[in-house]
């Protein structure tokens, strides 16, 4: 601390004095004067008033530089931006590197932490170059120099008060010094009205140009045509920009806060007196959201919620101000909805081509830390919290009653019932979101014990289907007999393997597999389930393997073996170039130790008969055998996993150990060894003969049927048996039952949003992604067969869609979005925005459908 003589009243008031007149003095200063300025110091933690100024004052340590820039960061904070007050650019790089070495996070009140060399190494001297602009050297007086274009708050820069500035420049140096100030968007004695710092100010504009929102020269003085539509909210416009004549409002309130937007495009028309639409009228939602890091999932929500018709115009027209509800607790106090908001004006009323959701990011970290981070999540779990968000932000019920839930035993009217839950709902909810985007659900539970039945009726905002699907998964598996001498002397046996497809419980493992194959009766003795994978064993399936681990597109083939057999695979090569490509799927040898090398090669020669045209013309079938056994001897190597020779390898005609009098047990082979067999020369290969059993032909005449909208309602309505981790507790039977439960459709809302369940567990803790095809409509999605309450206007239009492509975990999410007012579909992905055609919008990547209700 400083030692002063006067007493601490005496330096308050001396400080408060100082202050005034360096904050005079600085209003009229250069960015140069600026840097100058001395250093405050805390006399007391966290009282910013009894700050002082002290000229050439060392270094503070990192502690000390936090709790100092803590302490005025907040002041700042509870000031408020105020018009014309500086705020200075500062490269976010440098910043982050400053807040590691404190300990600094931004809005955090917490006592100092740790020592410098504890944290971080200290910080260099700032450095703001690489935010200017290389292409513009005009360095203006006042704001400092011209940045690059299209650079982003909390990942570019950093905007920080004068004062913050000032203590950072004299303990670090460096620069320069870019000052940007605070500006009044809007009228100012309207609701809409908010301050923020201008980054990327008009240099050299004229600011005595800009619109008199007040003058009523300025604001709607001539009709517009009876077609015209408002630029803000699409309802019938009464007149237009007093100044261009070319944009048409229906209020003062919509021209107000289109303003900011409109005003460079309407000076360049009076001075022009043209202008592209897109300048004009912003680019009406056609803005792309850059990808803040794994933030698809958010952009991708942001954008089909963006274009809710019923919603984006509520809150463009600031509407959504009169109901805020800041002393909600269930709220975020307003702040989701304001920032919500004007994120939708960048979207509709500007003209960049894509714009950073930072601020609403962080806002949803604060409030919803499970979205905090930049790890990927789940679209369809943001969207339920903006709906609920937003919907608490702006509900009209200032103090919700308490209510007890209404409940029916199915003797009264579900009309009544269901009245009288709605009504209950809205006395403690009133907001757009309850009038246009919230529906019922009929709920039935029953006890299978006392047959007890209990019926509510409870609201939603996203209609989960889940997607039929049994429980079992479906295989394919090809089935390889082991084959004997005794087999092909009888003709009417067939040699070659047989495919088919099985089906296994989803939490199974492989026994179920081999199993399922002993039901067909293909499989008599021991058998080897084996991943074969670019002509090669890649694993051998152990029985206690899980099915989930089994991937859609592994080739898996079972071969037949004798029980207590050792194993050996034999890959087929072609080709004369080293190493020799591999296909087809390997042959599967069995022996034991007392097998003989020639019975070893006898049963490779049976193997490879299937395989091969043999001539019986010269002596019969058994010479055919004999001459097949000698040429086979003379192509087949020792190799190893991967099919290459190994070193020092000879064919089985040139290796001493392999003798026709040796046993197996002396050639020195593992219990799973390799050969490979080079099909070249005068051994020609043929190829099998595959059977397709019944079970593959019938599943691929109906693969292709896909699911419909009304298959999953059908799902969705069905009654289903509460698992032992969801019990019901009945209060007639005083115990938790393993009840049945029906839900059913009972109001809907104008607004539909459909989320198709494509994830679901395959054991305990996986889960995994359902890319079947669901076949949705664009137009005329009738909910009248799949509702109770059946009345008016049931017929649905698509307006948006939610994509998920990938896998669970490593997906990427997109959008698609219809133009109201061109009725074209774009595809928002991340950053880019481009036209795609209807038809494409119907995909197996579907995830979140949004319906609005068509108009009588």
């Amino acid at each position: 601390m400083v030692e002063v003589e006067l007493s601490e009243q005496e330096q308050l008031k001396a400080a408060k004095r100082k202050n005034r007149k360096k904050a005079k003095k600085r209003d009229s200063d250069s960015p140069q004067d600026v840097e100058t300025l001395p250093v405050y110091r805390i006399e007391r933690p966290n009282v910013a008033e009894t700050l002082v100024p002290v000229k050439e004052a060392p270094i503070p340590t990192a502690a000390q530089q936090k709790e100092i820039i803590q302490s005025l960061m907040l002041q700042s904070q509870q000031h408020g931006m105020k018009v014309g007050e500086k705020f200075y650019v500062i490269a976010y790089k440098w910043w982050e590197s400053w807040c590691e070495y404190t300990g600094y996070s931004a809005g955090s009140n917490e006592s100092p932490t740790a020592p410098a060399a504890a944290l971080s190494s200290k910080p260099p001297t700032i450095n703001n170059k690489p935010l200017l602009d290389p292409a513009c050297n005009m360095i203006d007086s006042v704001v400092g120099s011209t940045l690059l274009p299209g650079l982003v708050d909390h990942s570019d820069y950093f905007l920080v008060p004068a004062e913050v500035w000032s203590a950072l420049l004299i303990w670090y140096g460096g620069g320069p010094a870019i000052c940007r100030f605070v500006v009044g968007v809007g009228e100012p004695q309207s609701p809409q009205y908010f301050t923020r710092v201008e980054v990327y100010p008009e240099v050299g504009t004229d600011s005595s140009s800009d619109v008199d929102m007040e003058s009523d020269d300025a604001v709607l003085p001539a009709p517009a045509p009876p077609t015209s539509k408002c630029v803000v909210c699409a309802r019938p416009s009464r007149s237009r920009c007093g100044l261009c004549k070319t944009n048409s409002y229906c209020s003062k309130g919509c021209q107000s806060a289109h303003w900011k937007f409109h005003k460079t495009v309407c000076k360049t028309l009076q001075n022009n007196g043209s202008a592209s639409m897109v300048e004009i009228h912003g680019r009406r939602g056609q803005t792309g959201l850059r990808n803040l890091g794994n933030t698809c999932f958010m952009n991708a929500a942001l954008q089909c919620l963006s274009h809710t018709p019923v919603l984006t115009t509520h809150f463009l027209s600031n509407k959504y101000q009169e109901d805020l509800n800041k002393d909600n607790v269930l709220g975020t106090g307003g702040q989701l909805a304001t920032e919500y908001a004007l994120l939708l004006k960048e979207l509709w009323f500007g003209t960049a081509t894509s714009v950073t959701p930072s601020t609403l990011k962080r806002s949803l970290a604060r409030y919803a830390p499970q979205f905090s981070g930049y790890q990927q999540h789940d679209a369809q779990e943001l969207l339920a919290y903006l709906l609920d968000g937003l919907h608490e932000d702006v509900n009209r019920v200032l103090k919700k009653p308490y209510i007890e839930i209404q409940e029916s035993n199915g003797t009264q009217p579900d009309e009544v019932i269901a009245k009288q839950a709605w009504h209950n709902h809205c006395m403690r909810n009133q907001s757009i979101f309850v009038e246009e985007m919230q529906g019922q659900f009929k709920s039935t539970v029953v006890c299978p014990t006392c047959a007890r039945i209990s019926i509510t009726f409870d609201p939603f905002n996203v209609i989960q289907l889940e997607l039929p699907n049994d429980a079992n998964r479906y295989l394919e598996v090809l089935s390889v007999p082991h084959l004997t001498q005794t087999m092909h002397l009888d003709k009417t046996v067939h040699l070659g393997p047989t495919q088919f497809r099985v089906a296994v419980p989803k939490r199974g493992s492989v026994t179920h597999v081999k199993k399922a194959l002993e039901a067909f009766g293909c499989i008599k003795k021991q058998y080897v389930l084996c991943d074969v994978y670019q002509s090669m064993v890649y694993r051998v399936l152990p029985d206690a393997e899980r099915v989930a681990r089994i991937r859609s597109d592994d080739r898996l083939v079972c071969y037949d073996v004798p029980p207590g057999s050792g194993v050996v695979f034999c890959y087929h090569r072609k080709g004369d170039s080293l190493p020799a490509p591999l296909f087809g799927d390997p042959i599967l040898l069995s022996y034991t130790p007392t097998t003989t090398c020639e019975e070893f090669m006898w049963s490779l020669v049976y193997q490879v008969i299937p395989l091969v045209a043999l001539d019986e013309s010269e002596g019969g079938a058994k010479k055919a055998h004999v001459r097949l056994l000698k040429l086979l001897a003379k192509h087949v190597f020792l190799a190893n996993q991967d099919g290459a020779n190994v070193p020092g390898a000879v064919s089985l005609d040139d290796w001493n150990a392999f003798q026709p009098g040796a046993t197996m047990a002396s050639v020195g082979l593992s219990d799973c060894a390799y050969f490979a067999i080079d099909w070249t020369g005068d051994l020609k290969y043929n190829g099998p003969s595959i059977d397709i059993h019944a079970s593959a032909v019938q599943v691929k005449a109906t693969k292709t049927n896909g699911l419909t909208l009304a298959d999953c309602f059908k799902k969705f309505t069905s009654p289903e048996e509460l698992d032992e981790d969801n019990l019901w507790y009945c209060n007639v039977c005083k115990e938790q039952r393993q009840a049945t439960k029906t839900m059913e459709l009972y109001k809907l809302p104008n607004v539909l949003i459909l989320s198709l369940k494509r994830f679901e567990y395959r054991n305990e803790v996986v889960r995994e992604k359902l890319d079947m095809m669901v076949d949705f409509p664009l137009e005329g999605l009738d909910m009248a067969p799949f509702c109770l309450s059946t009345k008016e206007g049931m017929v649905y239009d698509l307006y948006a869609v939610t994509n998920h492509y990938g896998s669970m975990g490593f997906g990427h999410y997109t959008a698609y979005a219809k133009d109201h007012d061109t009725n074209l579909w774009y595809t928002f992905d991340d950053s880019s925005v481009t036209p795609v055609s209807a038809a494409q919008t119907v995909s197996n990547a579907a995830y979140i459908l949004y319906y609005k209700r068509r108009e009588a």
